[in-house]
């Protein structure tokens, strides 16, 4: 699990990255909600590029932020990934379970 990790943990200077902007909190936890509540993983994207989880004003910008989530979460591991952020997701957007997590 290790392993997984070291995949896709960032390992440079503190950047945006760590701004609430940066972070795409808002569509992580949208589109974990939306996860949780019973969106399956292999329609996901679909929903998500055509503005069914986010109302992101253009077709690219969803598709910019879809890779960036994809890559972070859901490219490795995600049979634990994707259930922990489910759960955590739960707990409110600010939430310290679900903020610890992405």
């Amino acid at each position: 699990m290790i392993a997984c990790l070291s995949q896709i943990r960032n390992t440079g200077s503190p950047s945006v990255y760590n701004t609430k902007r940066g972070a795409l909190l808002e569509e992580t936890y949208t589109l974990f909600r939306a996860l949780a509540n019973g969106l399956k993983q292999e329609d996901a994207r679909k929903a998500f590029l055509a503005g069914e989880i986010i109302q992101k004003g253009t077709y690219r910008t969803r598709e910019s932020f879809w890779a960036t989530i994809y890559h972070r979460y859901l490219s490795v591991c995600p049979e634990w990934i994707i259930p922990a952020l489910c759960e955590a997701s739960k707990h409110g957007q600010n939430s310290t379970e679900f903020l610890s997590l992405t």
